[in-house]
């Protein structure tokens, strides 16, 4: 009974020890899990905007054909770059063993370097002219004018902001509640806290225009925080009634997120902008067709029931 007991014991143990083997991944496994979490979440940041543009069926039909037109850019720039696979990959080991040896680079390896960059710099930034021709394409005889601001707007997230449930209010009535919230934070603080909480928030806010935006030097971040200081200085003066009147459009002035820093930003010409970035992913292929198919089996539907009371 007791051998038979450890037998089973001994089995058990084996069996976890094979399932916690299974768990463990090699280093390009864990890579390529990181890319695939990636790729998902990006996934579902576009299903965001996406539902928050209400497309029309023709304007997905004809996103649709541009996508394909930027699949097949897509196809020609990874061939030339395998065609440029070797030599690049012969260069940069010479590069390495020259830096590895520390006796100088020599003129004629700092030339060659300089020119991979060059060849590798050119075929990227063909790829990005044909694809901010798309883009414009695609703002010019696709979007409307409040689809174009929805994705200016927009921000990668998990949920879908408020502004998105209910598209009409994007450009018009912007969601800045964190922001009276944080004003809220700071009427409230104690005056000895006042200066170091301030500080904090207007250090979280140009971390946070940093992550999303990427777009200001040392002289617009100053005169941003110069802005804030005086916001908040402001909110901390007011009577009870006059803040309660006055905080939403104080919050406005604040909003990083709605268009009000929209004149910080300074698309380089030629180059892809937001709509390229969010619209313009073969990823979003698939997506996109099977949104289609939903859309035309509801229209079929709808054409059924009417055809059926008709008769």
């Amino acid at each position: 009974m007791i051998n038979r007991c450890l037998l089973v014991l001994l089995s058990l143990l084996l069996l976890a020890g094979s399932i916690h083997a299974d768990k463990s991944y090699t280093r390009l496994q864990i890579d390529d899990i990181k890319c695939d979490l990636k790729e998902t979440k990006a996934d579902i940041s576009f299903l965001n905007l996406l539902n928050g543009l209400y497309f029309t069926e023709p304007q997905m039909e004809e996103l649709l054909v541009k996508l394909y037109e930027v699949e097949e850019i897509d196809k020609e720039t990874d061939r030339k770059y395998e065609e440029f696979y070797w030599e690049v990959q012969d260069n940069y080991k010479k590069i390495r063993k020259v830096l590895m040896e520390n006796k100088g680079i020599p003129a004629e390896i700092e030339m060659m370097g300089w020119n991979i960059d060059g060849k590798l710099g050119d075929i990227n930034t063909e790829r990005k002219n044909k694809i901010a021709k798309i883009e414009q394409q695609v703002k010019n005889d696709i979007l409307n004018p409040n689809q174009i601001t929805i994705i200016n707007e927009f921000v990668d997230c998990l949920f879908p902001p408020k502004s998105l449930k209910n598209p009409i209010r994007v450009g018009q009535v912007p969601d800045i509640g964190e922001i009276e919230k944080t004003l809220d934070r700071i009427r409230n603080t104690k005056e000895k806290d006042y200066k170091c909480a301030a500080e904090d928030e207007i250090n979280k806010t140009l971390k946070h225009i940093d992550e999303h935006h990427e777009i200001l030097n040392e002289k617009q971040k100053e005169v941003e925080r110069n802005k804030h200081r005086a916001a908040f200085k402001k909110v901390r003066e007011l009577s009870d009634t006059d803040y309660e009147i006055q905080k939403y459009d104080i919050a406005l002035t604040l909003d990083h997120d709605s268009g009000y820093l929209k004149w910080w930003v300074k698309e380089v010409k030629g180059q892809p902008g937001e709509t390229a970035r969010y619209l313009l992913n073969t990823r979003n292929i698939p997506i996109i067709k099977k949104r289609l198919a939903q859309l035309q089996y509801e229209k079929k539907k709808i054409a059924i029931g009417e055809q059926e009371k008709a008769e």
